[in-house]
């Protein structure tokens, strides 16, 4: 996309000004080996420092994938104020995991080599257009990820050891036919339950909330209340398209470009066949191929040997013609045999394609034709403002880049040199970001240190090829906890369900004891208008409507005759849930999985094997490595 304005760079003047920012880049450099970071690590591994920085990152990459799991339910789950310090802490802890899997995999010697991790690349589906590596589609997914072009391989060459690895543990991993055939049991037995669901609704009208207990729980969960850091920015978008709907055209100019351009507006040639084809899964299909083709070159009606004789019967009926057809479009082999028919009347030899085998003879061609203007004058018109548009972005961009350097301190300067405008998006967070400023890589760029303390434009980012923005912070709000004022309408709500929860739990549990005793509970559920359901049939293929139900289900005893076996259940939309199991169906004893299922059942225990192994071995290293977590001052 630069390469226009890189070639403003190649000048002598250019030159001098660049060795001048080299060697203060230099200078800089040498200040920073000889100075070091106050910064606390968020953990240290073996010596190896886990930065905060890495932490956060982690952290932002695991709640976005936390809220599309959860969609909708997302808020609510996040409300929850240990939510984030959880999320964090797990984030941690797999950066800790992954810092101790390289550093065992450094120790075993294991390799990726480049060549691995080209083929690697090169067969990314999200890196092919087509079917084929596009190397403007991979550079533009990675800068829509916030990833760098030289950062990547080393990325995947880190992730693919690490499957190595994984893979060492698999392939070492065995399983027994007896032990397919149990999980396969296992999997076909089915249960017979009912439920009996009590919501805590109810309970909310009959507890109450303290204004002690209010403040106690803030006290000890402080942390977990916080305004996320916030900034403000100045901004100038550069964007191709807009610079587009304010280009008009001079008059004739469409057409005097048609007439310098009419070879990239010719028409394709088109052929129209007739076809006779011989299933490919006919007896002889071949040989019967070969015996219409004789019959066609003694001289016999093409059309009739086509109507009597191709299983094509859709064309046979019209003689085994079939529609104009360019290059491109039909079956390769019957394609090139078409069109290497010279002239109209002459057949092909017998041609295989995927469907059978063909006789082709060509009925009619359509030469190649340059397309009227009035065709192809609006593509052309979006060319010619395509073009200039681009002329005019290219200009601009670079008066924007100079002058954003040149006057570091101001955006107005360059704005108005690149005829631009200076906007402001007011305070956000990395959660309320939107549009441009929701790429990872404006928010590098927008919460990075070194831009906020210094208040300098920073350098152009670029967000497609055809779009760019420098943008400069003007306020920052630091991550600060929320007053208890802030946090009060939510945390009575909290505790509020936290008791009635309990409340529920309670009376859960008085019914279950009475239950047990036999006691005859009919009337007391239906004064509180409950009920059980009906008996229903579940299994670990088909866990019904609450899959948090049957997981518990699944794990009960198996009753014994005229006993029925019951446990409490917390729903996923926090009610409870008494479980009744009341029968066990095991699967016909004579009934055995099939081959297939055998050996997906054996590749699944391995699997199971091949993980708990390699969660061995992580405990086993967490225990053998020294770990530290460093406050932050």
């Amino acid at each position: 996309m630069l390469d226009k304005f890189r070639e403003g760079a190649q000048g002598p003047a250019a030159k001098i000004i660049l060795g001048v920012v080299i060697l203060s880049f230099a200078l800089a450099g040498v200040g920073g080996y000889l100075g070091s970071s106050t910064e606390e690590p968020a953990a240290v591994v073996n010596g190896e420092d886990i930065s905060r920085q890495e932490l956060e990152t982690a952290y932002q990459q695991e709640r976005s994938r936390v809220e599309q799991q959860y969609g909708e339910s997302f808020a609510a789950i996040a409300a929850d104020p240990s939510f984030a310090q959880q999320l964090r802490s797990n984030a941690l802890q797999k950066l800790v995991s992954e810092r101790l899997t390289d550093q065992a995999i450094d120790e075993l010697g294991l390799r990726v080599s480049d060549e691995q991790i080209k083929n690697s690349i090169r067969s990314m589906p999200e890196f092919q257009r087509d079917g084929k590596f596009d190397n403007d589609t991979y550079l533009a997914v990675l800068r829509q990820s916030g990833i760098q072009a030289e950062q990547f391989p080393e990325m995947l060459r880190q992730d693919m050891t690490r499957r190595q690895l994984l893979q060492a543990y698999l392939s070492s991993e065995i399983s027994l036919p007896s032990e397919a055939l149990q999980i396969y049991r296992l999997q076909a037995q089915q249960r017979e339950v009912r439920q009996l669901n009590i919501a805590v609704t109810p309970f909310l009208d009959k507890v109450s909330v303290s204004e002690q207990e209010l403040d106690e729980y803030y006290q000890e969960n402080k942390d977990a209340f916080q305004h996320p850091e916030q900034v403000n920015l100045e901004y100038v978008l550069l964007d191709k398209a807009a610079l587009s709907e304010g280009i008009t055209l001079e008059e004739g100019a469409v057409a005097a470009y048609y007439e310098a351009n009419q070879a990239n507006y010719k028409a394709p040639e088109k052929r129209r066949v007739a076809h006779i084809l011989v299933d490919i899964n006919q007896d002889d299909a071949e040989q019967a191929a070969q015996d219409l083709l004789a019959k066609v070159q003694a001289g016999d009606d093409f059309a009739e040997l086509a109507k009597n004789f191709s299983s094509d019967t859709f064309s046979g009926e019209n003689g085994g013609e079939l529609d104009w057809f360019e290059q491109g479009v039909m079956d390769p082999d019957f394609e090139a045999a078409a069109f290497a028919l010279e002239q109209v009347g002459d057949t092909s030899e017998v041609v295989k394609s995927e469907f059978g085998y063909h006789i082709i003879k060509l009925l009619e061609v359509e030469a190649d034709a340059a397309a009227p203007l009035a065709d192809v004058e609006d593509k052309i018109a979006a060319t010619l403002k395509h073009d200039q548009a681009m002329e005019v972005f290219y200009d601009k961009l670079q008066k924007l880049s100079e002058t954003a350097f040149e006057v570091p301190d101001s955006l107005t300067e360059a704005a108005d040199a690149a005829g631009l405008k200076v906007q402001q998006t007011g305070l956000f967070s990395r959660a309320t970001a939107e549009g441009e400023f929701a790429e990872q890589v404006v928010l590098a760029q927008a919460f990075s240190e070194s831009l906020r303390e210094e208040q300098l434009n920073s350098e152009v980012i670029e967000l497609t090829p055809e779009k760019v923005m420098v943008i400069r912070v003007t306020d920052y709000k630091p991550q600060q906890v929320k007053t208890l004022d802030e946090v009060k309408p939510e945390l009575e709500l909290r505790l509020q369900r936290e008791k009635a929860l309990t409340a529920a739990n309670d009376y859960a549990d008085a019914l279950m004891a009475k239950l047990a005793q036999g006691v005859d509970v009919t009337a007391e559920l239906e004064e509180a208008q409950l009920s059980f359901t009906e008996l229903t049939t579940v299994s670990r293929m088909d866990p019904g409507a609450s899959p948090e139900v049957a997981r518990t289900v699944f794990t009960l005893a198996k009753p014994k005759e005229n006993e029925i076996v019951r446990s409490k259940v917390t729903l996923m939309n926090g009610d409870v849930s008494i479980v009744e199991l009341h029968k066990v169906i095991e699967v016909a004893a004579d009934t055995v999985p099939s081959d297939t299922e055998t050996s997906q059942l054996s590749q699944f225990i391995q699997n199971t094997q091949a993980d708990t192994s390699y969660q061995a071995l992580l405990k086993l290293l967490q225990a053998r490595a020294e770990i530290s977590y460093p406050k932050a001052e």
